[in-house]
């Protein structure tokens, strides 16, 4: 039979899910997915810009995008040949009560969780009849959030190395401009943000807790998980069943590794970005996130988190103080270089 993934890192981008993915695929006891069509180096799927995401030598991937509408529109059956062609994967077998079943394929899609299709279509797919008993209930959820306006900065950074990259030999790279641009894209989100649009972590959640089982979605904080790597991991394996296992064990005692991190190209800071604007951003998040906080805390209150579930706390303030302490800002000190 077809090998359904067990765990989705649903999100979001930009909050370390590249190097939880590795991480978990490193230590041999989760399994990654594959480009159908082998090692021929021919992609399947693509990112929204066309840039193929599959790497072509191995066809090895962490993310298929199922529930973009090109994708989705492929069928169940597209999606699913992504999985169970890992050869490093454990092979099928019973697994103790209260652990997943050994073959443990991982869909790292971290757009997942804010992108308005994705919720419809994984309520459809948990309704459908061709998937093997006791899945719905070995599934598990990760959700890493990160502060709204690191994690759009980070993507930003990600989107200028990319364009860097692809401008060498063509035209000049503007730094001035790229840093301006993302002002503009900010200006642009506070207006959303107004209208009741942007980034509502709350709202997206509360939306996704009426179709998946809390007790199934771990929720961490990428700031936490960045200060305390090692009890973070901790938790994230024994929410797994695998917090036991030698090779977990290990692997959470090391330092989360930057998969993404870009040599010899200089990322944009929080310093840079115009700070008035970022403060209207950040006071006009501050009910939503409380909220949040409260959410998360009433869920390990009252038993319905996983109870290995971290302690979600809040957010580091996004801006730069204007005191001549800001060198020392949480988001100064702790975002340079991280996942």
């Amino acid at each position: 039979g077809k090998e359904w993934p067990l765990v989705y890192i649903i999100g979001r981008q930009k909050a370390a899910s590249t190097s939880l993915a590795q991480m978990m695929f490193d230590t041999r006891l989760f399994c990654r997915p594959h480009n159908p069509n082998g090692t021929t180096g021919r992609t399947v799927f693509h990112h929204a810009d066309g840039n193929a995401d599959c790497r072509r030598t191995k066809g090895e991937c962490k993310e298929i995008f199922f529930h973009r509408p090109d994708n989705w529109a492929r069928g169940t059956d597209w999606y699913l040949a992504h999985f169970g062609h890992d050869p490093h994967c454990p092979p099928p077998g019973e697994a103790p009560p209260g652990h997943l079943p050994l073959q443990r394929y991982v869909d790292a899609t971290p757009d997942t969780f804010l992108l308005p299709a994705a919720l419809p279509h994984f309520k459809e797919m948990l309704a459908n009849p061709a998937a093997p008993e006791g899945w719905r209930a070995a599934l598990r959820y990760i959700l890493v959030l990160r502060e709204p306006l690191a994690a759009e900065l980070s993507w930003h950074n990600h989107i200028v190395h990319r364009s860097r990259r692809g401008a060498r030999g063509n035209r000049a790279f503007n730094p001035k401009r790229a840093v301006g641009s993302f002002d503009s894209k900010m200006r642009k989100e506070f207006r959303n943000l107004k209208d009741g649009r942007g980034w509502p972590y709350l709202g997206v959640l509360e939306k996704w807790l009426q179709v998946i089982d809390r007790r199934q979605l771990l929720v961490l904080n990428y700031h936490n998980l960045i200060r305390d790597n090692a009890g973070t991991l901790r938790a994230l394996g024994e929410f797994l069943g695998v917090g036991a296992e030698p090779a977990w064990i290990s692997a959470a005692g090391r330092p989360l590794v930057h998969k993404n991190a870009r040599e010899s190209f200089k990322k944009f800071d929080m310093e840079e970005v115009d700070q008035a604007l970022c403060r209207r951003i950040a006071v006009s998040q501050r009910t939503e996130h409380a909220g949040l906080y409260a959410l998360l805390a009433h869920h390990r209150a009252v038993g319905e988190a996983p109870p290995m579930e971290p302690a979600f706390g809040t957010f580091p303030e996004p801006c730069v103080p204007s005191t001549p302490e800001a060198s020392k800002h949480p988001l100064l000190t702790s975002f340079r270089g991280n996942p």
